[in-house]
């Protein structure tokens, strides 16, 4: 199977008292290098994203998975490779300002991408295999147009539930 995008989301704990969630960040981008697009901190169920292109799932598996787990403070990875088309807006290489895991309608999934898609504020969705249907990447000013735009995506037929994680500020 093709994996032309993946997002892993990474539960993290602290191993030393003065370590701070940014290095958390650091040092997962340290260790996978060019295999990463992006690693941003997040402040919700997940401390990490990681977003890389490996190819296939034994890439992904061999080249990024097992690097991740073998850094001392990650505990867990939830990994979700893009299937059929992945949506990215160009000119969209700016640091996100928040992650929105979406669950769907398994008849509604085409549509609710396609309609996440046109917003302004989005600037990458993907249908994804794992616990949610899409995964949604978006660029505000800030918390009132997240929250708008989330409220605007919850409105969208076959939207069943989402999961907001905010990137957390350098």
């Amino acid at each position: 199977m093709t994996v032309l995008r993946a997002w892993i989301f990474v539960e993290t704990k602290p191993i030393e008292k003065e370590f701070r969630i940014s290095e958390q960040s650091a040092s997962i981008k340290g260790r996978l290098g060019e295999l990463a697009q992006g690693v941003f901190d997040l402040l919700g169920i997940y401390d990490v994203v990681v977003e890389s292109s490996p190819g296939n799932l034994n890439a992904l598996y061999q080249d990024i998975l097992k690097r991740i787990y073998e850094i001392g403070f990650v505990t867990g990875c939830t990994t979700y490779p893009a299937v059929g088309q992945q949506r990215t807006k160009p000119g969209t290489l700016g640091k996100p300002f928040a992650y929105i895991l979406i669950s769907a309608s398994p008849v509604s999934i085409d549509y609710i991408q396609e309609k996440v898609y046109e917003m302004n504020e989005i600037q990458k969705v993907d249908i994804v295999l794992g616990p949610y249907d899409l995964v949604a990447e978006l660029s505000v000013d800030n918390m009132k147009k997240l929250t708008d735009t989330v409220n605007r995506i919850l409105r969208i037929d076959g939207v069943l539930t989402t999961v907001t994680m905010p990137v957390i500020p350098e």
